[in-house]
């Protein structure tokens, strides 16, 4: 029988000498003995994996002048060569084993067998798993699976936090940095207009867009602290962005629950523009936030007496920004003048 042989790099760096010698002696001795040699691709470090290097392996092995029989980019009959591929197969198997009581879970945290490790290491003895899981009872398994979805639940919950302060910093550094500067500009520009015995109304267009900068400079560090934090209560947010604006209230009749993280960030975010649109455009009229929640349906209405129109905008911010945002979240947005005022209205469904 001609026999297989097999090279299984793991693709977390450059491809080692070390490695190109065992990928030489398997090739060898398919060579010399009329058999096969099968490349696969060991990703199975996700951690440590680099994209580029699974290229970069068959590249280095072609440079040295050894090709392989079946493996990435040759194919063959027993693939899929990219050991991730499997994984579906892998996990029909190991429920296989479970089911047959051949196997059985292991509920320990990555810090507990560290520390079985590093009391072998502290022993002089060689680690060997204390399979500590293998006579939990059915109550302690149905525990641990609890306890282990509390922990991957906060694990996806610190993950989450530190990419959103990480595009917290971004946005501080492309938005608050570059607001600030144009603050000062035209600060100095107003100056130089006074100097020069420059026209009112001339004066006055410098002054609103002073006004316009530093209230964006506001809302964008407003936006950063709130993407540098945990996600707040929907009515605690509306709560907080109530008491950031003058003359203005907040009604919460019924609980807003089941709405989707999502959805709850359109209701904060809708509010939040609708808010500074009240200010911009009805600067000292009375404003008032209602969220109403009934059955499926949970609905944000913000009004101001009297009010006006915010201008037209070109998608992003505004009117425009708001409805694409309500969009996305699968809500529907209304705003438009009524009877006493102005009226920003969202409705979305407890599924959203």
């Amino acid at each position: 029988m001609a026999p297989r042989v097999r090279f299984c790099p793991s693709p977390t760096g450059l491809l080692h000498v070390g490695g190109v010698r065992t990928a030489l002696y398997n090739w060898l001795y398919a060579r010399r003995r009329g058999g096969t040699l099968v490349l696969r691709i060991e990703d199975t470090d996700e951690q440590r994996e680099n994209p580029e290097a699974i290229e970069q392996i068959q590249r280095s092995l072609r440079w040295v002048g050894l090709d392989w029989d079946e493996g990435p980019g040759t194919g063959g009959e027993s693939g899929p060569y990219i050991q991730s591929e499997r994984r579906p197969r892998h996990h029909e198997v190991a429920e296989q084993f479970l089911a047959e009581g051949k196997a059985y879970r292991c509920y320990c945290t990555t810090e507990e067998l560290a520390e079985e490790r590093a009391a072998a290491q502290r022993e002089n003895r060689a680690f060997i798993y204390s399979r500590r899981c293998l006579a939990l009872s059915a109550e302690e398994r149905d525990l641990q699976l609890v306890n282990a979805a509390r922990v991957r639940e906060e694990h996806a919950r610190a993950a989450a936090l530190a990419e959103r302060a990480r595009i917290a910093r971004d946005v501080h550094d492309v938005l608050a940095h570059s607001l600030s500067a144009l603050a000062v500009q035209l600060q100095g520009a107003r100056l130089m207009l006074l100097r020069d015995g420059a026209p009112a109304d001339t004066l006055a267009q410098i002054e609103r867009a002073q006004h316009l900068a530093s209230e964006g400079l506001a809302e964008a560090r407003r936006a950063v602290t709130a993407l540098r934090t945990a996600p707040v209560d929907l009515a605690d947010g509306l709560r907080a962005l109530v008491a950031d604006t003058p003359d203005a209230t907040v009604e919460i009749d019924g609980a807003p629950n089941g709405l989707s993280a999502t959805a709850q960030e359109t209701v904060l975010r809708t509010a939040q523009e609708a808010l500074t649109n009240a200010r911009r455009h009805a600067a000292g009229a009375p404003v008032s936030v209602r969220l109403t929640t009934r059955d499926d349906t949970t609905e944000l209405e913000v009004r101001d007496r009297p009010g006006t129109p915010p201008p037209p905008s070109k998608g992003g911010y505004g009117l425009v920004g708001m409805a694409e945002r309500a969009a996305l979240a699968g809500a529907d947005l209304s705003a438009g003048p009524v009877e006493d005022g102005w009226r920003v209205l969202l409705r979305l469904n407890r599924s959203a």
